[in-house]
């Protein structure tokens, strides 16, 4: 079984010097030395930890499923093959996606460096990046300069991934850290690509994934069942398009800038379910005219009138400082 590998700088970084419990023996997954043991906190499918390799330190995920069966599990032959089967089939799946996302890296997308299997599991390994003392709920402290170059840095990501067909589908605060650069200035990282799917070849039903606060519209609508949408009144397919992860950062920009969400009538929960029924979204007067037209055309309801992170990117490079403030 073939795996990605993607050559990374030669830059080192020291041991974390975090503690160990005690009986916590390490141990190699693949090539990557285990140091301690990984966590299942904040991690949905999966457990999560840091490895080391060449006295380089990198994030390590275990995919919890699909999982291969074991050798002496009591299970038919036809069984195991099936099993088998579709562990080869969702490892060439992701493998296609993950290229995908490494063709796509510029520099602030955090793309797999290797994707393999290891005993009965399979494992992404990624750069690690430092701890940063800024904080999403922070970032609207920033000065007003800064702020505009972390969405421009986020939007050209999406951009880029965007241009090769890549949904992120789970785009929120969780899945942006933050990087100094220099004193008091900072970039963005994009992480976590479990739920990211190929606009050619999107979920639907039970396999649309992602976090409800952070949904487009679509999202919704897509993980219903054809007969629900029957039920609707709805009757053509639902397309998922990169333009869901820009309705997700309309979401976050607008945090981003005033430190809470757009605005909606307190009968609804999200923000998605408001645009589907055609209520008035509220976005907080305190952010300057310019981000609100911005934000505004993010969230539109229908996807092909939502502009592209490319369009978004334009129009934020092309602001001047006074519409940064006013």
């Amino acid at each position: 079984m073939s795996e990605i590998k993607v050559k990374m700088g030669t830059h080192k970084e020291p041991a974390s010097g975090r503690s160990v419990p005690e009986g916590f023996k390490p141990e190699y997954i693949g090539e990557f030395l285990l140091t301690a043991p990984m966590t299942t906190k904040h991690s949905g499918n999966s457990k999560w930890g840091f490895c080391q390799k060449d006295g380089t330190e990198y994030f390590i995920k275990e995919f919890l499923a699909p999982k291969y069966p074991d050798e002496d599990v009591d299970l038919s032959a036809e069984i195991k093959n099936k099993l088998c089967k579709a562990c080869n089939d969702w490892f060439a799946k992701k493998q296609v996606i993950y290229n995908k996302i490494c063709e796509a890296a510029n520099g602030n997308i955090i793309a797999p460096y290797r994707f393999f299997k290891h005993k009965s599991f399979f494992y992404i390994v990624t750069e690690k990046v430092p701890p940063c003392s800024l904080t999403f709920e922070s970032v609207r402290m920033l000065p007003p300069q800064q702020k505009h170059i972390l969405m421009k840095v986020i939007t050209a990501c999406f951009s880029a991934l965007a241009s090769k067909g890549i949904v992120h589908s789970d785009m929120k605060p969780e899945n942006i850290l933050f990087k100094s650069t220099l004193p008091y200035q900072y970039t963005a990282k994009i992480i976590d690509f479990d739920a990211s799917y190929l606009a050619s070849d999107p979920p639907f039903g039970d396999n649309v994934q992602g976090t409800p606060e952070y949904y487009a519209p679509e999202s919704l609508l897509a993980s219903y069942s054809k007969s629900d949408l029957l039920d609707l009144g709805i009757t053509e397919d639902i397309k998922l398009t990169p333009k869901v992860d820009v309705f997700a950062l309309g979401i976050i920009f607008h945090e981003m800038l005033c430190g809470e969400k757009p605005g909606f009538d307190n009968e609804f929960t999200y923000v998605h379910e408001a645009v589907l029924c055609d209520a008035p979204i509220t976005l907080n007067p305190s952010i300057p005219r310019k981000y609100r037209e911005i934000i505004g055309n993010m969230l539109k309801k229908d996807a092909s009138e939502r502009w592209s992170a490319a369009k978004v990117f334009n129009h934020l490079s092309g602001m001047t400082e006074k519409e940064m403030i006013n």
